[in-house]
């Protein structure tokens, strides 16, 4: 008689599959049994029931096994998205996790009733494998100084986490719940409401094009029972001067509102336009002096053609008392160089004036004019084509004072034939573009598509 080997793995196989069927003198189902109480066990369920740890292994294997080109082989495993997420936060005692728009680029908003021994920051992450840091009005704090950092009204407060190439920043702002704005804040009757960082300790920067006859400053809080008091350079200035004070370069202008224990500071500095600028700005035969976007973050673009002559650098400031400084692609030049510099398509340059304190940089990208199919993006008055962080990941940025007004948003393409498409906030708008009211925050996106290829072009208002 000849014998019949099995292996176990077969076996494992046979029952994992359910081919395997009882004796023919097995007892058959009961009547009363349901259809389901009768169907064939998996194979895992087979082995669990025998208590075969060896079986239980192969048939847990088997049930994440796919077929592939006739072979067994494991599915795939999806990677596990990064958890950058926070699990708690909270600031000077007050729970801020839940805030609105906390992970959102314009951030949140924490109101505060009051700041005397308003300190601390702490919070925790879902992931503890992250790296985290925190910044108050861009300047990063040490994990030895969260637990006691004083807090004021106006911080802007920016925590960071980071797992790998995954990156969340969570953005605070922190408010007085009772309201120390202001109605109005002119210096030499010139509107300076609307200046950014006018809260934070460094205070903004307002350039003046003539002291000559800048005199005067005016404030009205929205909070009439609000007491309000100015420094000019660290002395206190009567309140019968304020109107008719003259004004000079450097000058530094402190307003600070108070409403019982609440207060509130607006710092600017006064600075001569013209220590800063540029009264030429040559690239080639090509005079980019005027050229829009060179001060923004990203800077401007000049679109050339094979044709243009681009040899040569010409520079001059307005003021004879500033430093030049020529960066090309990440490398510095000196001056008796520029005249041989030979630019071509790619090329990035960074011109930096100093005078005293005080610093501007001048950005432009060189691109090919082919290439670039915006003719015209205008937004409340203030062309914008040129501006190279409009093609960037996150677009370009423009303050709500710089805008000349507050309406109309006007894009062209080169191409006649190519269509337009432009949204606010994710809404596409369809008529009203010229008169359309700007707001801060506000997202300008303008897509250019041309055949199967689109651009796009995009701006947020600060």
């Amino acid at each position: 008689m000849k014998k019949i080997v099995v292996s176990c793995l077969a076996m494992s196989l046979i029952f994992s599959s359910g081919l395997y069927v009882k004796d023919a003198g097995a007892a058959p189902p009961h009547k009363n049994d349901s259809p389901a109480s009768v169907q064939k066990k998996t194979g895992l369920e087979n082995a669990l029931s025998k208590g075969n740890k060896n079986d239980v292994a192969k048939a847990a294997i088997q049930r994440n096994m796919v077929k592939k080109e006739g072979k067994m082989v494991p599915q795939p495993v999806e990677p596990v998205p990064a958890d950058v997420t926070l699990s708690t936060l909270t600031i000077g005692g007050l729970d801020a996790s839940k805030l609105e728009g906390l992970s959102t680029s314009a951030g949140a908003t924490l109101e505060v009733a009051e700041f005397t021994n308003f300190k601390g920051i702490s919070f925790s992450t879902n992931n503890k494998d992250v790296n985290t840091t925190v910044s108050v009005n861009n300047y990063v704090l040490q994990p030895d100084r969260l637990a006691n950092f004083m807090f004021r009204s106006g911080d802007k407060i920016v925590i960071t986490v980071k797992d790998g190439s995954t990156t969340q920043t969570y953005t605070i702002q922190l408010v007085s719940s009772v309201d120390l704005s202001l109605n109005k804040f002119t210096i030499g009757g010139l509107d300076v409401s609307k200046l950014s960082e006018l809260t934070t300790t460094k205070g903004a920067i307002f350039k003046v094009d003539s002291f000559s006859n800048f005199n005067g400053i005016e404030i009205q809080p929205k909070n009439n029972q609000a007491n309000v008091t100015i420094s000019l350079n660290g002395d206190n200035l009567p309140s019968s001067q304020w109107k008719d004070i003259q004004l000079l370069n450097n000058d530094v202008i402190i307003v600070t509102v108070k409403e019982g224990s609440n207060t509130l500071s607006y710092k600017i500095t006064l600075v001569k336009d013209a220590i800063l600028k540029l009264d030429q700005f040559k690239i080639g035969d090509k005079d980019i002096t005027n050229l829009s976007g060179l001060t923004s973050a990203s800077g401007a673009l000049l679109q050339v053609r094979n044709s243009d002559d681009l040899r040569g650098l010409d520079v001059l400031t307005t003021d004879n008392n500033a430093d030049i400084t020529i960066n090309i692609n990440d490398v510095t030049y000196s001056p008796s160089q520029y005249r041989d510099l030979a630019f071509r398509v790619g090329d990035r340059v960074a011109l930096t004036v100093k005078n005293g304190q005080f610093v501007e940089v001048y950005k432009v990208k060189l691109i090919n004019e082919a290439d670039y199919p915006l003719k015209k993006f205008t937004v409340g008055g203030i062309e914008l084509s040129t501006w190279a962080g409009l093609t960037t990941t996150n677009g370009a940025e423009i303050k709500l004072e710089q805008l000349k007004n507050l309406n109309g948003i006007t894009v062209e393409a080169k191409d006649a034939d190519a269509t337009v498409t432009i949204s606010v906030n994710d809404t596409v708008i369809l008529s009203g573009l010229s008169n359309f009211a700007l707001r801060a925050n506000d997202k300008i996106v303008a897509k250019i598509k041309e055949g199967d290829t689109t651009q796009t072009f995009q701006v947020t208002i600060r």
